[in-house]
């Protein structure tokens, strides 16, 4: 087991209604968290009014925000080489492992066509959603998943687990823990009903250009490039090491570490770092 450290970037108003960043420690990573809990995600929903969470970076759930619940999670999720915990905290950033090309290419060579399912069809914009059973058996249904296979113009399916918060929450307490264990992530909804699921594929199919629904298709069937993302929080760590280094006056070292940083963001394709960093050794050279 490795070890660990964790920061928190915000207080915690409310240990079982909150949503906050932690930071994990592990080695000489920092990887930044997003926790949660089935509460603050139910709110959020009532607040904002619609009975779905749009398509979104994973989230780690938590039955409760407390710090020993926390601290068990995350020794749970630093297992195996801290897979998950990889995929959770750089998968917002759609570079490298994430880089839509890299996961097209296994989803185009493998294909879904070997399912054995009865589905139906219905038309949906420009896409088909094939549903496993009709409709109505999941009308307003408050505790249960479903996996949804979408097919997009280009002939390419797509499945989406999609899970009530009801659902996950009670998946929690049968494991006897107070989160929810290491896998796959899942659209969330509060009931399942039609609109909800026409809701959530739209933000799915729509946001980041179907982004998201790449990610999460994805994430269910196949392993990200574990040293892909290695070199990801490798080249964060560059990139923090300089900025230290040119908060303190260190230009020699400031300059030859934003390089070193630049060097793998650009391997990673990461456009918006490489503008950062190139803005900073500008900046640095005046």
């Amino acid at each position: 087991m490795e070890n660990f450290e964790i920061s928190y970037v915000s207080e915690i108003e409310d240990y079982y209604c909150d949503n906050i960043d932690i930071i994990v420690k592990l080695g000489t990573f920092n990887i930044t968290l997003v926790v949660t809990t089935p509460n603050y995600i139910l709110n959020e929903m009532n607040r904002k009014n619609r009975g779905y969470v749009p398509a979104y970076p994973p989230e780690v759930i938590f039955n409760d925000l407390k710090d020993i619940t926390i601290k068990e999670a995350i020794r749970e999720y630093v297992k195996k080489g801290a897979y998950w915990l990889k995929v959770y905290g750089l998968a917002g950033n759609l570079v490298g492992a994430f880089n839509e090309k890299v996961m097209s290419k296994s989803i185009n060579s493998e294909g879904y066509q070997s399912k054995e399912v009865p589905y139906i069809q219905e038309n949906y914009k420009n896409l088909k959603i094939l549903y496993p059973k009709t409709l109505n058996e999941f009308e307003n249904i408050d505790d249960d998943e479903i996996e949804v296979i979408i097919r997009l113009w280009n002939n390419n399916e797509y499945i989406l687990t999609i899970s009530t918060i009801k659902f996950l929450e009670n998946q929690i307490n049968k494991s006897n823990k107070k989160f929810l264990y290491p896998l796959y992530p899942r659209a969330i909804v509060k009931i399942l009903s039609l609109d909800n699921v026409k809701s959530i594929i739209d933000s799915f199919v729509n946001k980041d250009h179907g982004y998201w629904l790449h990610f999460y298709n994805y994430s269910s069937f196949f392993e990200f490039d574990i040293e892909l993302m290695n070199k990801h929080l490798n080249a964060n760590k560059l990139y923090y090491l300089a900025i230290e280094y040119d908060c303190n006056n260190n230009l020699v070292l400031a300059k030859e570490t934003y390089l070193k940083a630049l060097e793998i963001y650009k391997e990673l394709e990461d456009k918006y770092s490489i503008n950062c960093i190139e803005k900073d050794i500008e900046y640095l050279l005046l």
